[in-house]
Order: C-alpha cells, then sequence, then structure tokens
C-alpha cells in the first residue's frame, strides 16, 4: 500500500513512536497531545492509519488497542485531516472506510429495532451481520512497519 501514498516516513515514525508510547504507558495521553499538536500542522488519514496497521509486531494487543484507542483518537484529533481522501475505489484505506460505513448503518439498524416488535428472524439476520464485524477488525499485515 504504501508505494501507492506519498507519506513522509519520518513522520510515519513519530506518529507511530507517540502512539507506541501512548499505548505502553510511557506517556500520558495529554503529554502525547501537546507533543502531537506541536510538531505536526496535519495529518492525513493515510498517515493516521498505515502504523495501526503495523502495530501489532510492536507487541501491542488487540485488547490494548481497543482499550487505548479513544484516547488515541483524542490525541490527534486537532491535527487529524477528516475531509474525504478521494482515494479510488479497492484502494485498502476506500474499503475500511466504506467498511465502517456499514457498520455503522447496521448499529443504526439495531438501535431502530430495539422499540420495535420483537421479531426473531429479524434479530437473527442482525447478529449474523453483526458477526462480521470479527473478520474486519481481525485484519493483520504479515510484514512489520520498516521505517
Amino acid at each position: 500500500m504504501k508505494a501507492y501514498l506519498n507519506l513522509d516516513e519520518e513522520k510515519l515514525k513519530k506518529i507511530l513512536d507517540i502512539k507506541l508510547k501512548v499505548f505502553r504507558r510511557e506517556m500520558s495521553p495529554a503529554e502525547a497531545k501537546k507533543l502531537v499538536n506541536d510538531s505536526f500542522t496535519f495529518i492525513t488519514p493515510e498517515e493516521f492509519a498505515y502504523g495501526e496497521q503495523h502495530i501489532l509486531e510492536y507487541g501491542i494487543t488487540d485488547e490494548v488497542m481497543v482499550e487505548g484507542m479513544d484516547d488515541i483518537i483524542d490525541i490527534f484529533e486537532d491535527v487529524l485531516r477528516t475531509e474525504d481522501s478521494h482515494l479510488p475505489q479497492g484502494h485498502p484505506i476506500q474499503t475500511y472506510l466504506n467498511e465502517v460505513d456499514a457498520l455503522e448503518a447496521l448499529l443504526r439498524g439495531i438501535e431502530a429495532k430495539m422499540n420495535t416488535k420483537f421479531i426473531k428472524n429479524e434479530w437473527l439476520e442482525l447478529y449474523d451481520k453483526l458477526r462480521q464485524i470479527n473478520t474486519h477488525f481481525s485484519r493483520k499485515q504479515k510484514k512489520p512497519l520498516k521505517l
């Protein structure tokens, strides 16, 4: 994927280093946020996501990532660009974003069903779709990040 993106190696390394220190509790979220705001004018979604694909190679488990992801998002919120990046269909990041949109739609559907008459088959269908999330969140790159 990196071959198709114009990414700054030093910037990627610094972003990843900050995330690792937060996940390892070597730096508080407040310290990390100040460092991020002092270090970066902006970070693209591609730059933010690139290290996520490799962070498991540094000993950060899925559980640690899930537990600390709210902090990570808060840390980078001031500099993270969120506008549409105009990625082509089939691009790994675009695929991920499409899957997130589908998950949000599924959750809205579940929420809407909560106040309606219980119909077992409809709920079973929703649960089947919900089970597919494991595939979405368990994808892992096989190569470590080389910075």
